[in-house]
């Protein structure tokens, strides 16, 4: 006599008498439902070559479907292909937009919390006040203003965290605000119009100055390493550069300062003028001596396409003289130069863009 206990021990599962076969067919839409259901987990990873690989896969087996009704099931198994990935593309830019928008702002929101700001503030006030009650020269105390409020504004950050040089932030605006009420302050009522009238006019020689006073500042990071510390992210960025050159190359400040920039386009001007001279020359008098009328044997167009060459062997020939004068440029020198070349290259890249049409 056997117990239960022992009947349990000793018994084996039951085994389906009839187990279910899959048809050929039945296997091919299986693998192809394997293939839909990774999607998801692909497209998460945005890499597009896997999910093309995927996709490949999945139409040589949908491809390969035989039988009764095998279109439609065919058409059937590419839309559920597609949907996977079209909603799948939908929930990864939803999980970016989430991760986006949980991305705390590094923005400076009171610029009063920086270590040293007020006195700062009150610093730059006193330099423009001095300027209005002294009668300084506005272009002289405008470029010593300009330095003191980038140098300021720079310890502002930006919602990325990078320093605030074009003092866009809310806190930035708010303190330059600041500056100039606290400027103001000793210009209060009637009998100070006129000085009032100056500061203001101070106030706009000093916005004109920004651009210069921006350049010398990122040119002076290389001899001031405490400073260069606010720009660390560039630095990193950049480690065999100077930091000057590594803050101009990763903001994209342009090394040119406002005087060498009308250096620049003077030179640039005086250079065409000659240029036109003697292109002038070229107009009533070939090489040979001989007027563009006089010349026998050439058209009109052919004239003109001379004309033509001729400009640009010439420009080829002042680019020449560049090269041979470059290493007799400093550091800020070549910096300038090459701001104004770069627009001579985008000016040739549209010329030769309208020479193709």
């Amino acid at each position: 006599m056997t117990t239960d206990t022992e009947t349990s021990e000793t018994e084996t599962p039951e085994t389906p008498a009839n187990p279910v076969k899959l048809t050929a067919r039945e296997k091919k839409e299986a693998e192809i439902r394997d293939l839909i259901e990774r999607v998801p987990s692909v497209v998460a990873e945005d890499d597009a070559e896997k999910l093309e690989n995927l996709r490949g896969e999945a139409k040589t087996l949908i491809g390969e479907i035989r039988g009764s009704g095998a279109a439609g099931v065919k058409a059937k198994l590419r839309n559920d292909f597609d949907r996977a990935i079209e909603k799948a593309e939908k929930d990864r830019k939803a999980v970016a937009r989430q991760a986006a928008a949980s991305v705390v702002s590094q923005e400076t929101v009171d610029y009063t919390t920086i270590e040293g700001m007020t006195e700062m503030v009150e610093d730059e006030a006193q330099r423009i006040r001095a300027g209005v009650e002294h009668e300084l020269k506005f272009s002289d105390i405008a470029k010593d203003i300009a330095r003191a409020s980038i140098r300021a504004a720079v310890r502002v950050k930006d919602k990325n965290g990078n320093p605030d040089f074009h003092k866009k932030t809310n806190a930035n605006k708010q303190r330059t605000q600041d500056v100039a009420a606290k400027a103001g302050e000793a210009f209060q009522g009637d009998d100070n119009e006129e000085s009032r009238k100056a500061l203001g006019r101070l106030l706009k020689s000093v916005q004109n100055q920004n651009k210069t006073a921006l350049v010398e500042y990122v040119r002076d990071l290389d001899n001031d390493p405490e400073e260069a510390k606010l720009w660390e992210r560039a630095i990193e960025a950049n480690p065999e550069a100077s930091p000057s050159e590594a803050v101009f190359s990763f903001y994209g400040i342009e090394n040119v300062t406002s005087n060498e920039q009308k250096a620049l386009d003077r030179a640039a001007k005086k250079a065409l003028a000659e240029l036109a001279a003697e292109s002038e020359g070229d107009d009533e008098e070939d090489e040979d001596g001989e007027t563009e009328e006089e010349t026998e044997g050439e058209t009109a167009e052919s004239a003109a396409l001379h004309k033509v060459l001729n400009y640009i062997s010439k420009a080829g020939g002042f680019l020449a003289n560049v090269e041979k004068k470059k290493d007799k440029l400093t550091a800020e020198e070549k910096a300038a130069a090459k701001a104004e070349l770069d627009k001579l290259v985008s000016k040739s890249a549209t010329l030769a863009a309208m020479l193709n049409q």
